[in-house]
């Protein structure tokens, strides 16, 4: 087991000892190990000193281990080889994710409609034709789709048989991917994942080696093939994947989300340092997972008082895949143009949407309306 240490008492103490533990894992409500282990791995940890200087450490291996931190030192324990330990110390944060972004690199632009808000829907169909696609015996698990194949992507000849299969995707008009349950997460395993001692052949410079040290990068490794894959189909326009599983460099990739949270006021709250912490980790395109009540709950557990259906688009009533959209009763919730990009600006008025609690009872709007529309001209920050 390897280890490395890295003293620091200029930086501000810690209360606790933090660990997390760097092996992806499909962690549903974030509730496997407490949350300490989650959807990808990232052996960076980056400090703020009270001057307002900054360092950041970079631990370079994907192999199984924990990270953890107190006043004194930053420690990570590796189950792999040795490795080797970047330091970057600069005047602040800010430089401090540059200096990341110059070993890592940095994620292309993604396309213009990618920026905004998502809706999830997946659906799969049987497939009675099994390709092989390397020498040796498959590896099979069960996953949301039931009994599945799971690609060896350090494998050359796999890589590019994953690649060739975005050709026909791409010709029926999708604009883009999302690659899911790829930690990769089994049902049907002591550690719902590959054995540890299952083998990727590897090739073109990645060496033959152990799930142990291909776990963390396998959703990495899964995406880049499909970037090429979608460049090779259609290569006059940008791609856009999302992907749950990655690492530290993925970001070149694919974006990503913070995977299954609940459906609670906490993961809410979570949300933000979890997006914010991400774009730390150089990774500058992610979001979460809003509540939505899926159509088949009987008895859903909402807030109290009454809730009433509204539309934001003409037809998405009528849409059977567009989610049903609630307001509370008593709420004020602003509308306005959709802003896609940090380079626009919107000076058109809002609309506010003003729902009659259970009294019947609202400032703005038509008392005797289920929902009432307020507009207020736009204002412009000093």
């Amino acid at each position: 087991m390897q280890r490395k240490y890295l003293h620091s008492p200029s930086t501000e103490n810690r209360k606790k000892r933090e660990t997390i533990k760097l092996w992806n894992t499909d962690s549903g409500a974030y509730s496997v190990d407490n949350g300490t282990r989650l959807y990808q791995s990232h052996p960076w940890m980056m400090g703020v000193r009270t001057d307002g200087t900054a360092f950041g450490i970079l631990f370079d291996t994907t192999w199984k281990a924990v990270l953890s931190s107190t006043d004194e030192k930053i420690d990570l324990k590796s189950e792999g080889i040795p490795f080797r330990v970047f330091v970057i110390d600069r005047e602040s944060p800010q430089a401090v994710v540059r200096g990341l972004a110059e070993l890592t690199g940095t994620m292309p632009m993604i396309p213009r409609w990618a920026l905004g808000y998502h809706q999830c829907r997946f659906s799969y169909q049987p497939d009675s034709r099994v390709i092989e696609i390397a020498d040796g015996k498959e590896f099979h698990g069960d996953a949301w789709p039931d009994a599945a194949a799971f690609p060896d992507f350090t494998c050359p000849k796999a890589q590019q048989w994953w690649v060739g299969l975005y050709k026909d995707f791409i010709a029926t008009g999708i604009d883009g991917v999302w690659n899911d349950i790829n930690e990769p997460q089994i049902n049907d395993t002591p550690n719902k994942t590959m054995p540890e001692d299952n083998i990727h052949r590897g090739g073109n410079g990645l060496p033959e080696g152990t799930h142990l040290q291909y776990h963390n990068v396998y959703g990495m490794l899964m995406v880049r093939s499909s970037r090429e894959g979608i460049l090779a189909a259609r290569p006059e326009t940008r791609p856009f994947i999302l992907t749950r599983s990655n690492f530290l460099g993925g970001h070149r990739y694919a974006a990503t989300w913070t995977g299954d949270n609940g459906s609670t006021w906490e993961h809410l709250k979570l949300s933000i340092p979890m997006s914010l912490t991400l774009g730390l980790s150089g990774q500058p395109v992610s979001g979460a997972d809003i509540l939505v009540i899926p159509a088949f709950a009987e008895k859903p557990n909402l807030p109290g008082g009454i809730w009433r259906e509204i539309s934001l688009v003409d037809g998405d009533q009528q849409d059977k895949y567009q989610a049903t959209l609630k307001i509370r009763g008593g709420a004020i919730v602003p509308t306005g143009k959709i802003i896609q990009n940090t380079t626009e600006e919107s000076l058109d008025p809002l609309t506010l949407l003003v729902s009659l609690d259970e009294n019947g009872k609202q400032r703005h709007g038509d008392s005797q309306s289920h929902y009432g529309q307020w507009h207020t001209p736009g204002q412009r920050k000093p």
